[in-house]
């Protein structure tokens, strides 16, 4: 038996795991939100 198959056997982590599958793709993304990188953005529209 896989691994998965025995995780999913809980009935708690095969609802996370349904949860996610319907959520889709999940992006990661990164944010600067300091003043020194709005300076850096600013300077570089200028560019």
């Amino acid at each position: 038996m896989s691994v998965i198959r025995q995780y999913l056997d809980d009935p708690f982590l095969k609802r996370l795991y349904e949860d996610i599958r319907k959520a889709g793709a999940i992006r990661s993304v990164s944010l600067d939100i300091t003043s020194r990188a709005c300076l850096r953005f600013i300077v570089a529209l200028q560019i």
